[in-house]
């Protein structure tokens, strides 16, 4: 092939149109070590060798190449960790008003009881034998419940609807 068989073309400019929510993406730095390759010790060993970089950006690629400027120097590795950052001020918000309540809230202080009251023991719930059996028909039929074998639910459910209450 001959330069003039092959046309170039110029570059195609996209652009996107899409609805991003800010995130906050942390990446890794690692410090590269110098010491293997040269032999002679840092200058400083009160330079950390790892360092944790957070960059806001809309996207990865975007935040990657800020992050190489704010960490320079460093080998950076993305965490797989980029909260929007609505995400974060909700969650800032619900600690902020945990913590408000834990310090507003007095105390509980529990005093013992006295050694009489420890020994009564409390009766069991009492329920009728017809809301007895729906609960358990309602526990046979939940799905989040793993069997040991399939057929297994099936049979719980045929010994549950078979219960009869002797009133004699």
């Amino acid at each position: 092939m001959t330069d003039e068989n092959i046309k170039t073309k110029p570059n195609i400019l996209l652009r996107r149109k899409e609805d991003q929510e800010l995130r906050i993406y942390f990446f890794i730095g690692d410090r590269p070590n110098f010491t293997m390759l040269t032999g002679q010790e840092p200058a400083s060993k009160a330079q950390s060798d790892k360092k944790i970089i957070y960059i806001t950006g809309f996207k990865l690629e975007d935040a990657f190449e800020g992050a190489k400027i704010k960490g320079g120097g460093f080998n950076l590795m993305f965490t797989a960790q980029s909260p929007t950052v609505r995400e974060f001020l909700h969650e800032l918000e619900l600690e902020a008003l945990a913590h408000q309540a834990i310090e507003e809230t007095p105390p509980i202080i529990l005093e013992p009881q006295p050694a009489k009251e420890q020994k009564k023991q409390s009766s069991p719930i009492q329920m009728n034998f017809e809301r007895f059996r729906s609960g358990l028909l309602f526990f046979a039929n939940e799905k989040d419940i793993v069997y040991q074998k399939p057929e297994d639910r099936e049979t719980l459910k045929e010994i549950i609807s078979g219960l009869v209450y002797d009133r004699d």
